[in-house]
């Protein structure tokens, strides 16, 4: 006989016949006489398996909870001694984290030269920890006000070969089974009246031809379309004319930036290395205290920086997520490394670094009107 739990044999013992009865006295080493001496046996032996199986599963959930809150208690623990690492308190009060031997907040140029007076040209990329609508706010559109910005640090890189923008609508089509379409669904050229004409008779018989293709198969789809071809007051049409298009919505946009890097100093070297640092930090969400939930991850404004000062022939850009951050080291049939001196640590010769980034807020009429 299988197996059974404590509770299927306690479910047996409910129903239990003199046959079953001694199937159980036998399994449970009692023979197989059956009398009430023996049923009130296996009763109690039911009784105790049962108990002791609860028991069991009891003291199993009390140590997975131990087991749990031991887990929780060393996930904080190792968060704690991570965060002393990497974590300082602002003038503020706030905890921020950055790499260390990275100022906080975090400024950052490549190439060193910029801005100069000879570079006037580049990209802003700013990153704040604040709320922002329609990302850590409730509200999804902006009013425009700054807030208690929370600036986590700024990098200016030189303006890549080509920058892009691209917006894009969703719309879907009906399939034609829309009847509510007003008088033209029953005016056939609109020439005629509303009520009257065989522009009434044939539109709706178009319609329902169309309709109905798939059901008549291809021969009456045939004969339909030569019906439809003799231009005869009570000739049938084919397909379904009544389609419309039904806007559906806007898509968020989104940026790629990709630059190659070719540093020409260890100065230069050690700045690329903290500007992918800073990248990565923002882009990445913080593990909450209880080792199960993240912080979501900073955001990013993005500005471009024309002889000296804001375009106003380029795209303005919303608010963004950093979406990816791409690195690669080596290229042109090598990887190489360079050193300036032998006390410095090897550095990349060549380095690609391609940023992509999505707004968090949509863009409307109003706002293309105002240059986004």
């Amino acid at each position: 006989m299988a197996d059974t739990s404590p509770e299927e044999r306690a479910q047996a013992m409910m129903n239990v016949d003199q046959g079953y009865l001694a199937e159980w006295a036998q399994k449970l080493g009692m023979g197989t006489a059956v009398d009430a001496e023996l049923k009130k046996k296996l009763e109690t032996k039911l009784g105790e398996l049962t108990e002791e199986k609860y028991k069991e599963g009891l003291a199993n959930k009390e140590s997975a909870k131990a087991a749990e809150k031991a887990a929780g208690e060393k996930t904080k623990s190792y968060l704690k001694e991570q965060m002393k690492k990497v974590s300082r308190t602002t003038d503020d009060g706030r905890t921020v984290i950055t790499s260390p031997g990275m100022a906080h907040p975090f400024a950052g140029n490549y190439p060193a030269e910029m801005p100069s007076e000879g570079t006037k040209d580049y990209i802003t990329f700013s990153a704040y920890s604040n709320g922002v609508a329609g990302y850590t706010k409730a509200q999804t559109i902006s009013d425009g006000a700054a807030g208690n910005l929370e600036l986590e640090g700024t990098v200016q890189l030189y303006i890549p070969e080509n920058i892009a923008v691209s917006s894009k609508v969703n719309y879907k089509n009906t399939d034609g089974s829309n009847t509510a379409t007003g008088g033209n669904l029953l005016g056939g050229t609109g020439d005629d009246d509303f009520l009257g004409g065989n522009g009434q008779i044939n539109n709706l018989l178009s319609q329902i031809s169309g309709q109905v293709v798939g059901a008549i198969g291809e021969s009456g789809a045939v004969a339909a379309q030569i019906s439809a071809d003799n231009n005869t007051g009570l000739a049938m049409g084919v397909g379904a004319a009544n389609r419309h298009v039904l806007f559906e919505g806007v898509d968020f946009r989104e940026f790629t930036y990709k630059y190659e890097f070719l540093p020409k100093s260890w100065p230069e070297s050690v700045m690329l290395r903290d500007i992918i640092k800073f990248f990565r930090i923002q882009m990445l969400p913080m593990v909450k205290a209880n080792g199960n939930t993240f912080k979501p991850p900073h955001y990013f404004t993005i500005e471009y920086i024309i002889d000296g000062k804001p375009s106003n022939y380029l795209h303005k850009i919303k608010p963004c997520v950093c979406t990816s951050v791409d690195v690669s080291f080596g290229g042109n049939g090598q990887f190489a490394m360079i050193q300036g001196s032998p006390w410095q640590e090897p550095a990349p010769a060549l380095i690609n670094l391609d940023l992509s980034f999505q707004e968090v807020q949509l863009v409307s009429k109003l706002d293309a009107a105002l240059g986004y």
